[in-house]
């Protein structure tokens, strides 16, 4: 649990002493490095990151946000075993290295629209109310998904798989498995990253029995070669599909 001194730092200048912790949302602030550095900890550098949408979509999941809130706001009945994980959580945040804190700061710097200036605005100040925490927290998730993306990018080889027109069969894992609008209606977009890094993209109209993660040898015809925001992506048509296990795919000589 924090300190008398340490919730005192973090209230704005205009509360009183009858705001307590569990007082009104607004009288209450928090001190922005301390809120990453909680969220870093309690996201394990966001890959547990939980967000409020997530959350209440799963119905199981504790959001990110309101664990942070937990830790800074700690309820005094709450059972032993919370305020341990509480203690811990506070524990392992101070020793949060400043540059991981400016990592984020620097991320922040990035981020486009409304949501990156918003961000920026709260990281210019040194306090941050609570209605705001969870955009704040969410930094450490929108971090943890650019470095993803920028590590499936770097796996991705440049180039195509076979010429328009012919057969082909690749050992590959699928990446992507989501619904899109299209002329015809909604469609399933599957994309596949083979054992030697080439993108395969294929439409259907009927929901795959697949999942992202799954290692799989896909049959199809080259449909086209084309180009998305930069990554080269062979378009395949009358595909089929073996799911893979891992222990089969590790026999597998590397395809293409």
């Amino acid at each position: 649990m924090f300190t008398a001194a340490e919730l005192e730092e973090w209230r704005l200048p205009s509360d009183t002493d009858e705001h307590g912790p569990r007082g009104p949302r607004e009288a209450i602030t928090a001190h922005v490095p301390t809120v990453l550095r909680l969220a870093l900890v309690i996201s394990e550098h966001g890959r547990r990151f939980v967000s409020r949408r997530a959350a209440a979509d799963s119905g199981s999941q504790r959001a990110t946000a309101d664990a942070v809130l937990d830790v800074l706001l700690p309820c005094p009945h709450a059972p032993a075993d919370h305020r341990r994980w509480a203690a811990e959580m506070q524990s392992e945040a101070i020793q949060v290295p400043q540059d991981q804190v400016d990592a984020l700061r620097a991320h922040a710097d990035t981020l486009d629209g409304d949501y990156g200036m918003d961000m920026r605005t709260l990281l210019a100040g040194d306090a941050v109310t609570l209605r705001s925490l969870p955009l704040l927290v969410s930094l450490v998730g929108a971090q943890r998904r650019a470095q993803e993306r920028a590590a499936e990018h770097a796996a991705i080889a440049p180039g195509y798989i076979g010429k328009v027109g012919e057969k082909v069969t690749a050992d590959a894992t699928v990446t992507t498995v989501r619904s899109v609008p299209t002329d015809w209606g909604v469609s399933e977009l599957v994309l596949f990253r083979t054992t030697c890094g080439h993108v395969l993209k294929w439409f259907t109209k009927s929901a795959p029995d697949i999942a992202v993660g799954d290692l799989v040898t896909v049959t199809a015809k080259v449909k086209a070669h084309e180009l998305y925001r930069g990554v080269d992506q062979t378009s395949v048509v009358r595909l089929k599909i073996v799911v893979r296990s891992v222990e089969e795919t590790e026999k597998l000589p590397v395809g293409a």
